[in-house]
């Protein structure tokens, strides 16, 4: 397929069939079958406004973990600014947090990412921390990233 050892293979998007519909990447040339999950995931996603997130944040001060993660607009920590970010602490439900929100409820967000009682959730944790302590919150609790699980 590929004339050098160190060369890229083209990349195409493929449409996974079944319950659980969404995109792949797979080299073109590869025989490698597309997953097809039997169970399909109820997916529940949520923009949060005003309205909703005091409840949100209620919710969250009650769990002994969730997963987050923060969106910026670059990968330099040092630089990066915070743009939103996104919690979950049951499966399939998401909730992302838009930075005028988070900003107006900054207080009880960082009671909640202080508190040493919950486990906080994430993928490259290390950035999303740095993130947080650039405004001003310092993240708390036992840690697990899943990058490093990986």
């Amino acid at each position: 397929m590929l004339d050098k050892p160190d060369a890229q293979a083209p990349v195409v998007n493929i449409a996974v069939e079944g319950p659980q519909m969404g995109f792949a990447q797979m080299a073109v040339g590869s025989s490698v079958e597309p997953i097809v999950y039997d169970t399909p995931i109820n997916k529940n996603y949520h923009l949060v406004d005003e309205k909703d997130i005091e409840k949100l944040l209620e919710s969250l001060q009650n769990v002994e973990e969730f997963a987050f993660d923060t969106e910026t607009d670059s990968l330099d920590y040092m630089n990066a600014n915070l743009v939103g970010f996104s919690v979950s602490y049951k499966e399939g439900e998401g909730y992302y947090i838009p930075k005028a929100v988070f900003d107006k409820n900054k207080g009880q967000i960082k009671q909640i990412f202080e508190n040493e009682k919950i486990r906080k959730i994430g993928h490259n944790i290390k950035f999303d921390i740095q993130i947080l302590l650039n405004q001003g919150i310092k993240t708390k609790g036992k840690y697990f990233d899943t990058m490093l699980a990986a």
